[in-house]
C-alpha cells in the first residue's frame, strides 16, 4: 500500500475514533483530527529532508498517535488494522 493510501486509512479511522466523543483541539470549535492532521503535515515536510526512515509508518504513527490514549481504540485494535510494527 502507497503513502496515500495508508494515510487515507489511518485518518479515516483516527476521524472515526476522534469523533465519538467529538474531541475538539482544545481551546478551540475544531475537530481534533485537525490536529493530527497538522501532525501528519509536519512528517510529510521532514521526509524529503530525512534519510533512512520508513514514511509509512511516520505517518500512521502520526494519525494514530492519540488514538489509543483519548478513545475506545485498544493497541490490539491498532494491531489488527494497521499491523504490529
Amino acid at each position: 500500500m502507497n503513502t496515500q493510501d495508508r494515510y487515507q486509512k489511518a485518518i479515516i479511522y483516527a476521524a472515526g475514533k476522534h469523533n465519538e466523543g467529538n474531541q475538539t483541539v482544545k481551546g478551540t470549535d475544531l475537530p481534533y483530527v485537525v490536529h493530527v492532521c497538522n501532525v501528519a503535515m509536519e512528517i510529510l515536510a521532514a521526509d524529503p529532508h530525512t534519510d533512512d526512515w520508513n514514511l509509512n509508518l511516520a505517518v500512521e504513527t502520526a494519525l494514530l498517535h492519540d488514538v489509543i490514549e483519548d478513545t475506545s481504540a485498544t493497541k490490539e485494535d491498532i494491531i489488527s488494522e494497521f499491523g504490529k510494527e
